[in-house]
């Protein structure tokens, strides 16, 4: 290519793109976009609860277990039911299985405490399912049943 077939290539993709007009046959046709929905999404923990004590616990569970090494390979859910005459039960469950579940305190500064228990139980429980569920295969057993 010479130097004015180069010169008017420029010229003309300059004036295209300053007019804000350009021909179909002038834009190179986009390459294919490739999804990859296989891809799982980690680390969630969802947010089922529902007095302001259970949102406080929630958000000092959730602080305390980002801070656990691989917990982004796990989704957790957190529940809350609330009782007049038990008190609030915090549940927190993998899957179809409850790992942890307590009664919440009535004052509010031992939520930090529960919630620090709580990450070391629940961290421990999902380990000790993920060791079950490797050693421990059975062809007559789905992945989360004993």
């Amino acid at each position: 290519m010479n130097r004015a077939a180069i010169l008017l290539a420029t010229l003309t993709m300059t004036s295209t793109m300053l007019s804000g007009t350009a021909w179909a046959s002038d834009v190179p046709p986009a390459a294919p976009r490739i999804l990859y929905l296989d891809a799982q999404i980690g680390g969630i923990v969802t947010d089922q609860t529902i007095t302001p004590a259970g949102q406080d616990f929630y958000r000092l569970f959730t602080t305390l277990w980002h801070d656990k090494p691989l917990n982004e390979r796990f989704n957790i859910a957190m529940r809350e039911r609330p009782s007049a005459r038990l008190g609030n039960t915090i549940r927190i469950d993998l899957g179809n299985q409850t790992i942890f579940q307590a009664l919440l305190p009535t004052a509010r500064g031992n939520l930090r405490a529960l919630s620090e228990r709580a990450v070391d139980i629940v961290y421990d429980n999902i380990a000790a399912a993920e060791t079950a569920r490797l050693l421990l295969r059975d062809d007559d057993l789905a992945g989360d049943e004993f």
